[in-house]
């Protein structure tokens, strides 16, 4: 079980966020609407803050709460890891593609990176043109497509060819080579 997170723990992360970002105890008092006095005793555990004065403190450091109230501060290094075997990824279909997703385990990526066979052979059979938020980057593995995204012509990348675009331009990839080609895609969560 979890050691229950007390007062001076609470005020040594926000000190420690604090700092990291630059900050004065009186620049993150006056951002997040508090008394410079309270703030330092925040900070040094000497006061509990309620549930209002966090939601302050974190709109004045510009974080969100799961950060603030997480296990390990900001600069903790992160200890992550997931292996996927050739193959052993979840398998999903759409119309112009097939897609494996990699690193399923894991929770909350920053990332979402996936291998993709691109299945539709013209952009009349891709369907519709999609747009979301985030950005993408595509390395081909193998075969050839052509990237269409808006507000740029059409570009043809072959194996070892990567490119990294805005995922709010509406995109589709195709493949042109003889059979469907596969490429390594990574892109931010929604």
């Amino acid at each position: 079980m979890a050691e229950p997170v007390t007062a001076a723990m609470l005020g040594a992360r926000i000190r420690q966020f604090r700092i990291e970002l630059g900050m004065t105890q009186t620049e993150l008092a006056e951002r997040g609407g508090l008394s410079h006095s309270a703030l330092s005793k925040i900070e040094s555990g000497q006061l509990s803050p309620t549930f209002q004065t966090l939601l302050r403190i974190v709109q004045g450091l510009g974080v969100d709460m799961s950060r603030l109230l997480a296990a390990s501060g900001p600069s903790v290094k992160r200890m992550r890891r997931a292996v996927t075997r050739r193959g052993q990824g979840q398998r999903h279909e759409t119309g112009p593609y097939v897609y494996e997703t990699l690193a399923d385990e894991l929770v909350n990526k920053r990332m979402i990176p996936l291998v993709a066979e691109i299945k539709a052979g013209s952009i009349e059979t891709f369907g519709p043109v999609i747009a979301h938020p985030g950005e993408e980057v595509l390395y081909v593995l193998s075969g050839e497509i052509e990237l269409h995204t808006e507000g740029y012509a059409p570009v043809q990348l072959q194996v070892g060819d990567c490119a990294y675009f805005d995922s709010t331009m509406r995109h589709a990839c195709i493949s042109i080579s003889e059979v469907n080609a596969r490429v390594l895609w990574v892109s931010t969560p929604d």
